[in-house]
């Protein structure tokens, strides 16, 4: 379950946001999305799970998307790149480019090019493993109209559950056919 909460450990990532927060703009227009789950894998997994594009395409996910929503995705340069197809048309180009790229702590620009063109934001990931477990902890922060916040939180909200029921479902399955990938 993913819940909006500020713990010590996301309230000490507010730190390296400062220098963004300074070039972002109009102050009135800054946002701060904060969220944390616990998912059944352990940080190399979930590490992968957002480095590479060909599984970002897996569980990442925008509000409004139906079942022919898509995504494809590969890498560039120091990031990732997904474009996002509805209906057979593409209507969002995602480019993120890694700032800091550590197993537990990642920091990334994210720059969606769509017909409101939303200025670049920044994205905070920590992960603290726990064995099996890994508490993730998401930061994102942005200098954009309220609307776009939301419509950021719910894809965070949708994406994070999405991710967490994958690797959910793939560990009942092991459970429940041992010896079987």
């Amino acid at each position: 379950m993913t819940t909006a909460a500020v713990t010590p450990v996301a309230a000490n990532v507010v730190r390296p946001f400062q220098r963004y927060l300074t070039e972002a703009g109009p102050q009135e227009n800054l946002w701060t999305i904060s969220l944390r789950t616990v998912i059944e894998a352990n940080t190399h997994r979930l590490f992968e799970a957002f480095t590479r594009p060909e599984y970002l395409e897996t569980w990442l996910r925008f509000p409004g998307d139906d079942a022919s929503a898509r995504m494809v995705g590969w890498q560039e340069g120091d990031g990732f790149r997904l474009d996002h197809y509805l209906r057979g048309q593409r209507d969002t180009i995602l480019r993120c480019r890694f700032l800091t790229s550590r197993r537990r702590k990642l920091l990334f620009t994210w720059s969606l090019t769509s017909e409101t063109r939303p200025p670049e934001s920044l994205v905070l990931v920590r992960m603290r493993g726990n064995f099996a477990s890994t508490i993730l902890e998401l930061q994102h922060r942005g200098s954009s109209p309220a609307a776009l916040r939301s419509w950021q939180e719910a894809m965070w909200q949708t994406s994070l559950h999405r991710l967490a029921d994958l690797f959910g479902t793939q560990r009942k399955q092991e459970d429940t056919h041992p010896g079987q990938l």
